[in-house]
């Protein structure tokens, strides 16, 4: 706060955000900036004019909202409107934001030693909650996760992309800083929504300081768009991004490999068509592999990477290797009907329709599952991913799991069929309208559709068990199947990949906190009112005595 300033310091303390050096510098929160190479000579003439005491610090101009927070009611005004912001973005769950607050106000108005004073009395409460603990332990999780995968990885110096989709463009944006990239689609229309979509992100870096202009005309030069299969010939990792569809992909992978060498790793970016599959009629099925990114790609965190029965060790650490070297965190899953993420996802998203089926209120079940930790409520989260794909994975998935009551909703492909796809076309459980100023609301067609007009309030415990715990319920099962491979992947994947709430510290954190025997008692119960859907997996019914957490 001393050195830029009530306004800018609170971003910086509440959320952690990181400034750029040069950004860092105009503020006046550093006095110089040097290269990496000269470090060590920049600080050692910092050192001597500090001890000949010529150091003088850079002074700071104050801007007109400076001044006006340097006074008591601007000092007032800022915190509480700061306070606003985070209970509307935190939603009270976090302990830490509040507290910093606390802090800062108490040193404005004491002195700097009672400022200080409260920050060490508040840290020593904070670094013990649940919450503080399992942020600590996701952050470890997250840095154990980058430790090479079993088996020789094959260095990728050319990747190739086939489709030039929001998924494939993508990609290849977070590609381009490794080796050159190849992007294959049939339509030049969509290769250049791709060059405009890399484009624009290359620009946005440079902008932000995260890489200098002549690395983002390095990356555009190591950039091929093309419509000739033959392109991709030399490509070391071939990563499909092409429509959902089980013979298309197939299709894909038989044009592939005519034309790379048998060492070529093939890794298909399906969200939940079995690799297996996929590869059944491959020469090599060793080196197929899914690599399931998330949307938008450069921003999400998650690689998923799925093993099929036949798929090599080699190919998969290369998969592992390249998604780290990406910046992605890498979970290893095994094949099956929607992996891991989506087989847990879809449940979740399945009983969220179901409750406006029964009449529920959209922005009810919506706001009680972001009470609970979630960034995004289910409903508009089925309009992010499209109603259409979530229509086709929840029947696909529905099909796999219909022994345990799991069926999708019917309601998804009727939706669908009336003409809402979600935020692609502006309908969806929500109007998009397309106005930037205007919100989103509830679109009433939904309740037409869904159970009539008529509408009930249900009580967000209700809500927040019937759909965290089916999302819980499946990642137990995930474990018991051997589709992850331990607690830890399982939370890092909902976490990272699906915002279950990460101070709850994910599906098996979560379990050991509330205890296995109240949610197994909770889903028994749910099961005999709803159905067998909610009947809780082996695990959970085990007993302390047996094996009562999943972390030691």
């Amino acid at each position: 706060v001393e050195r830029v300033g009530l306004v800018a310091a609170l971003p910086m303390l509440l959320t952690g955000k990181r400034v750029r050096a040069r950004r860092a510098k105009k503020m006046g929160l550093v006095d110089a900036i040097t290269t990496p190479g000269g470090i060590a000579e920049t600080g050692a003439r910092a050192a001597v004019a500090l001890a000949e005491g010529s150091l003088k610090r850079r002074p700071r101009k104050k801007n007109l909202m400076d001044r006006v927070a340097s006074t008591a009611p601007g000092r007032a005004l800022a915190l509480r409107k700061a306070r606003q912001q985070v209970m509307r973005r935190t939603r009270g769950l976090y302990p830490a934001p509040p507290a910093i607050l606390e802090c800062v106000e108490t040193g404005l108005k004491k002195g700097r030693l009672a400022g200080l004073e409260r920050e060490s009395d508040s840290f020593g409460k904070l670094a013990v909650t649940s919450e503080s603990r399992n942020l600590v332990r996701l952050f470890h999780a997250m840095n154990d996760a980058k430790k090479s995968a079993e088996g020789e990885a094959k260095e990728v110096q050319r990747l190739a992309i086939l489709g030039g989709g929001f998924m494939g463009s993508g990609v290849a944006s977070v590609s381009l800083g490794l080796c050159p990239v190849v992007v294959r689609d049939l339509s030049e229309e969509v290769l250049g929504s791709a060059a405009r979509s890399i484009d624009d992100g290359l620009k946005r870096q440079v902008r932000s300081g995260a890489i200098r202009r002549v690395e983002a005309d390095r990356r555009r030069s190591r950039l091929l768009l093309t419509t000739e299969v033959d392109d991709l010939s030399g490509a070391d990792l071939v990563i499909e991004a092409v429509f959902e569809d089980l013979d298309l992909k197939r299709r894909v992978l038989a044009e592939i490999e005519e034309r790379v060498a048998d060492d070529t790793v093939f890794a298909s970016n399906t969200s939940a068509l079995p690799i297996g599959e996929i590869a059944a009629g491959a020469r090599h099925p060793e080196r197929v592999i899914g690599m399931h990114y998330f949307s938008p790609v450069p921003k999400m965190p998650l690689l998923e990477i799925v093993v099929a029965e036949r798929t090599a060790k080699w190919t998969t650490a290369t998969a592992h290797a390249f998604g780290t070297a990406q910046g992605k965190t890498c979970i290893v899953v095994k094949d099956g009907p929607g992996f891991y993420t989506t087989r847990i996802l879809a449940p979740y998203l399945n009983e969220a329709v179901l409750l406006v089926e029964e009449g529920a209120r959209i922005e009810d079940v919506d706001r009680a599952m972001k009470d609970f930790g979630y960034p995004v409520g289910p409903l508009a989260l089925v309009d992010e991913v499209g109603i259409d794909v979530g229509a086709h994975v929840a029947q696909d998935l529905g099909r796999a799991f219909a022994d345990r009551g799991l069926e999708g909703s019917e309601a998804m492909p009727r939706i669908y069929e009336a003409g809402l796809q979600g935020r692609k076309n502006g309908r969806g459980f929500y109007l998009y309208p397309k106005s930037k100023k205007k919100r989103k609301h509830v679109n009433p067609k939904i309740y037409e559709l869904l159970g009539g007009e008529s509408r009930r309030s249900v009580d967000p415990t209700e809500i927040h068990e019937r759909l965290a715990f089916l999302m819980v319920n499946e990642a137990v099962h995930c474990l018991e199947e051997g589709v992850i491979s331990s607690p830890r992947d399982g939370d890092l994947g909902a976490i990272l990949g699906l915002g279950f709430p990460p101070f709850r510290g994910g599906p098996f954190r979560y379990v050991d906190s509330v205890g296995r025997g109240k949610i197994s008692a909770a889903m028994e119960a749910l099961a005999e009112k709803h159905g067998k859907r909610f009947v809780p997996a082996g695990t959970l019914t085990e007993t302390v005595k047996n094996r009562g957490r999943f972390y030691s």
